[in-house]
């Protein structure tokens, strides 16, 4: 009997070390554990940071060729726009900093046909400078309307060329969709790691320009006879495309201030063709059109070229919708 009580104390007593022993080992094992947790993560944190940072830069040079670059690149590039939201594309001035920007970029996204001529010098040094430039109007040759004069103008000692088509493909929907094209191919050879991701971000925009297109359309389908007169010569892919008919345009050369035999002769064609408005240009001043307007008795209204503003990804189509929406209201006989 005593040997027994003496047995139960000694297993009662005996495995106090042991489970001290256990309870250390644990400790170690879980602190072990929780250091190779706390070390992946923080792998995992500079892996996230350094794959941000792998990122292919695209630049662009104005609002459509921004809102076609952002809307391909999704997250898996980062864009930016060279020139200011409240600068246009023409004549724009390079700085040293952009110079700097524009070297750094993997691809450049610019429209073409002249509009950009300012980046001739910025990228005439190399030829690799030369290979990453992305024009949205490549390959429409055939879709291409003659710029009759008005891109070819004189500022101070300089003579900007916008050559002989006219530049503003982008007013037109179904032009841009090309472009959109453009720029994936570009984005994909510059990043190939991102290719599919590039190329359903393209297809989901093309559609979104392919129902823009549309309800432009059905909107202004009830105006297209009725004749109207523009600022500049910018209107003409916009007005082809929905069938519309513009009779004139108040200035003839950008900046230039057109003469008053010109706007007599305006004058006269706008009372022969029965003109029913004048349309001025958020980015001008529409003193003179406000005038021929007032003496011709003809309401007015402001139409966008998109050559800058807000940027962002929809800035394009909300654009767009609000000139036709501008249009509809003002061309419509209930609208004056």
């Amino acid at each position: 009997m005593l040997q027994t009580v003496t047995d139960r104390g000694d297993l009662t007593n005996a495995p106090k070390r042991p489970l001290q022993s256990i309870a250390q080992a644990v400790s170690r094992v879980v602190r072990t554990i929780l250091s190779l947790l706390t070390f992946a993560a923080t792998i995992g944190l500079l892996s996230a940071r350094s794959h941000a940072a792998e990122k292919i830069k695209v630049l662009t040079t104005f609002l459509p060729a921004y809102c076609v670059a952002a809307n391909v690149a999704g997250s898996a590039a980062h864009v930016e726009n060279l020139v200011p939201e409240s600068t246009t594309p023409h004549d724009y001035q390079l700085t040293p900093s952009d110079v700097r920007r524009l070297n750094a970029a993997q691809v450049v996204v610019i429209n073409g046909l002249g509009l950009e001529n300012w980046l001739q010098k910025a990228f005439s040094s190399t030829a690799q400078n030369k290979r990453k430039i992305v024009e949205l109007t490549i390959g429409l040759e055939k879709q291409l309307i003659a710029a009759e004069g008005e891109h070819d103008h004189a500022h101070g000692d300089d003579h900007h060329h916008h050559g002989h088509e006219n530049p503003h493909t982008w007013l037109d929907p179904l032009l841009l969709a090309h472009g959109v094209t453009n720029v994936l191919n570009a984005l994909v050879q510059a990043d190939p790691q991102h290719a599919e991701t590039y190329r359903q971000n393209a297809r989901a925009y093309i559609d979104k320009l392919h129902a823009l297109d549309k309800s432009i359309a059905d909107l202004l389908a009830p105006v297209r006879a009725q004749p109207f007169v523009t600022y500049h010569n910018a209107f003409p892919y916009f007005a082809r495309r929905y069938h519309l008919q513009i009779a004139g345009v108040v200035q003839e050369l950008p900046d230039v201030s057109p003469s008053p035999k010109y706007l007599a002769n305006l004058s006269r064609d706008i009372r022969s063709k029965k003109v029913v408005a004048i349309f001025t240009e958020t980015q001008s001043p529409g003193r003179i059109a406000a005038r021929l307007a007032a003496d011709l008795k003809l309401p007015t209204g402001q139409l966008s070229t998109l050559e800058g503003g807000a940027l962002t990804p929809a800035a394009y189509e909300e654009g767009m919708r609000k000139n036709a929406e501008t249009l509809a209201r003002i061309l419509s006989p209930h609208g004056k």
